[in-house]
């Protein structure tokens, strides 16, 4: 993920004695956890020192999801996993951590690859050895998601590529022949822009290999002058770029693939991750301020997940705001686990109460996008009072469309926006407490 943790990795080495994870009698019982349909689940560098405290993350500000990384092979040559090349997967690492998370009702995905150390589709041979490595990782913490984060020079690796999308097919089947569910995300490097040809590649080899993919997250960070010019206040809005393009990327890729999806699972496919504070490419910082807009837009969209690299970097530094990243602090002025709490309400989410008086049980937008105009069609379940406005990226409202009384009954209304500078913009029904919000796209 960061590129920081190619550094750090090299005092990272501590006696045996000093695991914080004793090997356990057993591995961990299969969580009994039902993951939420919108999943806030920040990625935790799980062999920095310190370790990081996931019991205080849970009790005292309510994560309950964790992405863990890295799993890596322990050297160039070796197809055996570890941890960050230091500890054994077999050695029982993480395993009392992981299980105080599952008592507390949460769960984790393990995450394979990242920036530093060697991916095991490189070190592996050959498909089923590398099938092998994955299974014993999976089996070690019982796991029912698992995150493939490949990057650098490995995302254009082909013969590994093809390799690790043989070994996911296969260890997606092994797991449904049991009977139990396999998830797996794919975390890649993105431009506003959206994916490189080589992160394309990767994904059209799962899919021609038969692997289910649950979703991609892409890392909106360290994208460089170039494709991101002036970046400060706005990462939160390349973010969101970014994660349009994707939209679209998906489109294309499954429809190209002969198995079209709708816009909504489409949408439900696509995570993403920034870097809080600075980036390694220091003339993009990540802010409170964007968090709160990739929150709107995650909600309005619904896609899958929100995370962020690091939960260790969540918090100020002990000198205030510094020049340079830090593995354990987010180099900017900010309150303890201030990003955490920002991004945290996207877990879960409760349903709009059923038959609601105002409530709007359907939302079609089209064109969406569209140029100029654009047509609004919603049903009212129950007759009640509702109001519908039109708010920009920054949560300004532009413009009040309807407020009245309504029968229950199918409505439209039309929207001109000729006037309006091409973007993202949200579409919000308000009526009884209820609020339903939709993102239209103006094109130019």
């Amino acid at each position: 993920m960061s590129k920081n943790t190619i550094i750090l990795n090299l005092w990272l080495c501590l006696p045996l004695g000093l695991w914080t994870s004793p090997s356990p009698a057993s591995p961990q019982p299969l969580s009994a956890v039902s993951w939420p349909h919108h999943l806030f689940s920040p990625y935790v560098d799980a062999v920095i020192w310190p370790t990081f405290d996931f019991i205080n993350a849970i009790d005292e500000i309510g994560i309950k999801y964790f992405n863990l990384g890295f799993v890596v092979a322990a050297a160039p040559d070796d197809c055996t996993p570890s941890w960050g090349t230091y500890y054994p997967v077999d050695a029982g690492y993480l395993q009392t951590e992981i299980g105080a998370i599952r008592d507390r009702g949460g769960d984790v995905v393990v995450s394979f690859g990242g920036a530093a150390n060697t991916e095991l589709g490189l070190s592996c041979g050959n498909s089923e050895d590398l099938r092998q490595a994955y299974q014993q990782v999976i089996d070690a913490y019982n796991l029912t998601r698992i995150d493939f984060d490949i990057e650098g020079t490995w995302i254009g690796d082909e013969p590994s590529v093809e390799r690790r999308s043989q070994a996911i097919a296969a260890l997606q089947e092994y797991a449904a022949g049991g009977g139990r569910e396999l998830s797996v995300w794919f975390t890649l490097p993105v431009l506003p822009t959206g994916l490189l040809p080589d992160a394309l590649n990767l994904l059209e080899s799962a899919l021609h290999y038969g692997v289910e993919i649950a979703g991609v997250n892409i890392m909106t960070m360290n994208y460089g002058d170039v494709p991101a010019p002036n970046p400060n206040g706005q990462m939160g809005e390349y973010a969101i770029e970014s994660a349009t393009s994707l939209f679209y990327q998906l489109q294309g890729l499954y429809n190209d693939a002969g198995f079209p999806r709708p816009d909504e699972e489409l949408w439900h496919m696509i995570g993403v991750t920034p870097m809080i504070g600075l980036n390694d490419v220091t003339t993009e910082v990540f802010y409170p301020e964007d968090a709160e807009e990739l929150l709107a837009f995650a909600q309005a969209q619904h896609i899958g997940m929100l995370s962020f690299w690091s939960l260790n970097r969540d918090g100020p530094c002990s000198g205030g705001e510094i020049p340079y990243v830090s593995p354990n602090c987010s180099s900017i002025l900010q309150e303890p686990f201030e990003f955490s709490s920002i991004l945290l309400p996207f877990s879960g989410g409760a349903a709009s109460a059923p038959g609601a008086p105002g409530s709007v049980a359907e939302c079609r937008i089209s064109p969406n996008p569209f140029y100029g105009s654009t047509t609004i069609v919603y049903d009212v379940k129950v007759a009640g009072p509702l109001r519908l406005d039109v708010y920009d990226i920054r949560g300004r409202r532009i413009e009040t469309l309807v407020e009245q009384f309504f029968e229950a009954g199918r409505y439209k209304e039309y929207w001109g926006a000729a006037h309006l500078a091409a973007g993202v913009y949200f579409l919000r029904f308000e009526g009884a407490g209820i609020t339903v919000t939709k993102q239209l796209v103006l094109v130019k």
